[in-house]
């Protein structure tokens, strides 16, 4: 029992030098494992695995009324169902009576599934005129990404016909494709078209500032019954890459009737 207490004591004396070493050994303890960092190459971006992620791929049919359709007689309120592509961020719906003027405009946000389904109230002092439906989508830079349209015919007063779904009227871009980076100061546009009329197509580079750095037409070549192709080279100047919609359109009356659009990396 004396040891117990002398060791305690040689304790004390040992604390106030600086320590006590207990005289039973200390368990081995195990060292921490340390982590070795490793370090791999990262792959940089692409401009197209950036455009995948940023850029809608648009194709054709992808906006399109399902009623009422192509040459409808319509009685206000038009009842409009119609399916985009689920990115829209802004659906602008359009009326406009024969000579272009604005009756009608509404300004929805995307719906499940890009189905949007709706009501539109309009006025006309004509007991009947033509007109006509647009519907057309907004990026997430207030850009026109896609539109199309359907001609109907207005009554003041009666009930509406003709709901059938119609042939769309359709512009698609095969070249340049979404996303791509083009470099050289020049970009080459083709692509197919389907219900169109003789009147040229307006092809513009517009920034997602909403600059337009540069615009031209080209006539599209036609069958009888619309179809057919266009191909049109432009010049740019760029000092540094920028993203730029490639939009093509085809107007009457000095209204866009039909666009399509992809938004592509040009470089200097």
């Amino acid at each position: 029992m004396a040891r117990p207490v002398t060791l305690s004591i040689i304790c004390l004396i040992a604390a106030a030098i600086g320590g006590c070493v207990s005289a039973t050994p200390s368990p081995q303890t195990s060292p921490l494992p340390t982590k070795t960092a490793t370090f791999s190459a990262t792959p940089q971006p692409t401009a197209n695995t950036i455009a995948d992620a940023l850029t809608p791929a648009i194709s054709i049919a992808s906006l399109q009324f399902i009623t009422p359709g192509q040459g409808a007689r319509l009685a206000s309120p038009i009842h409009v169902v119609a399916e985009g592509p689920p990115w829209a961020t802004v659906v602008r719906v359009d009326l406009r009576g024969r000579d272009g003027r604005l009756l009608a405009r509404k300004l929805l946000l995307p719906a499940a599934r890009g189905r949007f389904d709706f009501d539109l109230d309009f006025e006309i002092s004509r007991p009947a005129e033509a007109g006509r439906l647009l519907v057309g989508i907004e990026d997430g830079y207030g850009r026109l990404a896609e539109l199309t349209s359907i001609e109907v015919e207005l009554v003041a007063e009666g009930e509406g016909g003709g709901l059938l779904p119609s042939q769309p009227i359709e512009i698609f871009i095969e070249a340049p494709a979404a996303g791509e980076a083009i470099s050289g100061g020049s970009i080459m546009v083709s692509g197919s078209v389907r219900g169109l009329v003789a009147r040229p197509l307006t092809v513009q580079l517009i920034t997602r500032q909403g600059r337009v750095l540069a615009s031209d037409n080209v006539y599209p070549s036609l069958d009888a019954t619309g179809s057919g192709s266009f191909e049109l080279e432009m010049a740019y100047h760029l000092d540094e890459a920028e993203w730029v919609l490639v939009s093509v359109s085809q107007q009457t009356d000095g209204v866009t009737i039909v666009l399509s659009s992809a938004e592509v990396l040009l470089e200097p």
